[in-house]
């Protein structure tokens, strides 16, 4: 999967913990090998964001996302819950 960034996205990536970047990384890799796979608990969201999706960083991050075409994504957001 070829994924794309957004500059907030990685602004706020930097922003975060050396541990919880290290976290974002392995969730990153793990999502361009398989997008579905189980542990990110990827997920459409509903109501105001029905066009993302979200996977999950751990128990407290999540990044939110957008399939552009077939085997492409934007990650335009990461945060806790509260980027709902």
């Amino acid at each position: 999967m070829l994924l794309h960034y957004t500059s907030h996205f990685l602004r706020n990536a930097r922003k975060l913990s050396k541990s919880e970047r290290s976290q974002l990384l392995k969730a990153v890799e793990k999502f361009e090998n398989d997008p579905f796979a189980a542990a990110l608990k990827t997920h459409k969201l509903q109501g105001n964001l029905n066009e993302s999706w979200a996977f999950s960083v751990n128990y407290k991050l999540r990044v939110l996302f957008r399939f552009m075409e077939k085997n492409e994504a934007l990650l335009y957001e990461v945060g806790g819950h509260s980027i709902y």
